[in-house]
């Protein structure tokens, strides 16, 4: 079992972002770091250090590509590599302080169809970053978890479940020296993948949204909330520790209506002003 489960209150995860004026870490490496956090996370740190190095392991050259040339600074290193590949894993962790492990397949109909691969990426993968850790002399090491991991349903749910596991289990390998926790989070509002981008074309093609269950609900937390959350738990870095934030639920169908209420009044607008 976890050592503990820690809530991250808001005024608490503000409060420490405000205090924290300079990164205690002098390399960081991003697994996934072309994704929506990786990139957010990227420019905050960018923000609170001129110095800090920044390593982004990705698949894909051509993400990385456009971040380069969306940050244009010389503080971030953009390294080709997939997590399943130990060995390059390995030697992108040599000379890093902090690991964030963001990498993951998430869409959850993509991972039911194609489980090993869910498997192979989330599972595997995630023991690849936390042996190369404890290999390299990475000192802490923050596992990004979801909420589907509690009593899971679905393929990814299963493999971020076990993928915690692993994060807690790694602080065995250098008691004392290493420390490994996990950040569990819902959804992130308008990250890559995430509903409000799909119905937010929807509306600006005219079409009905698609939706599979109205009375579903979702745990939400912005962008900026899921980075300071990162940020606590790299400085706290408890081991064993899962830390959850209190994030508000609504129902999806909720959600749906005040975008479409919110597309329409926009529209009005523009059209007024035409």
């Amino acid at each position: 079992m976890p050592k503990g489960v820690e809530n991250l209150r808001q005024d608490e995860r503000k409060l420490h972002r405000g205090i924290i004026l300079s990164i205690p870490f002098q390399t960081i490496l991003i697994s996934g770091g072309t994704g929506s956090l990786g990139q957010a996370l990227t420019r905050f740190f960018l923000s609170l250090s001129s110095t800090v190095a920044i390593r982004i392991l990705s698949r894909g050259e051509h993400r990385q590509a456009d971040m380069d040339t969306a940050l244009q600074s010389g503080q971030v290193r953009y390294l080709i590599g997939d997590v399943r590949d130990y060995e390059r894993v390995l030697l992108a962790c040599y000379g890093v302080d902090l690991v964030i492990h963001a990498a993951a397949l998430k869409r959850q109909p993509t991972l039911e169809y194609n489980p090993y691969e869910g498997v192979q990426t989330n599972v595997f993968g995630t023991y690849n970053v936390l042996r190369a850790c404890a290999e390299a002399g990475v000192s802490r090491c923050i596992t990004v978890s979801s909420d589907k991991a509690v009593f899971p349903v679905t393929l990814y749910g299963h493999t971020k479940a076990i993928a915690e596991h692993l994060a807690i289990r790694a602080n065995l390998y250098r008691p004392g020296t290493f420390r490994s926790c996990v950040v569990r989070w819902g959804n992130v509002a308008g990250s890559q993948g995430s509903v409000i981008r799909i119905w937010q074309d929807a509306l600006r093609r005219g079409e009905l949204l698609p939706m599979t269950e109205r009375t579903a609900t979702r745990f939400w937390v912005a962008m900026c909330e899921a980075v300071d959350g990162v940020w606590y738990a790299a400085q706290q870095s408890t081991a064993g520790v899962i830390y959850v934030p209190h994030s508000p639920a609504f129902a999806v169908h909720d959600l749906a209506v005040a975008m479409i209420e919110q597309h329409h009044k926009v529209s009005r607008q523009f059209s007024s002003l035409s």
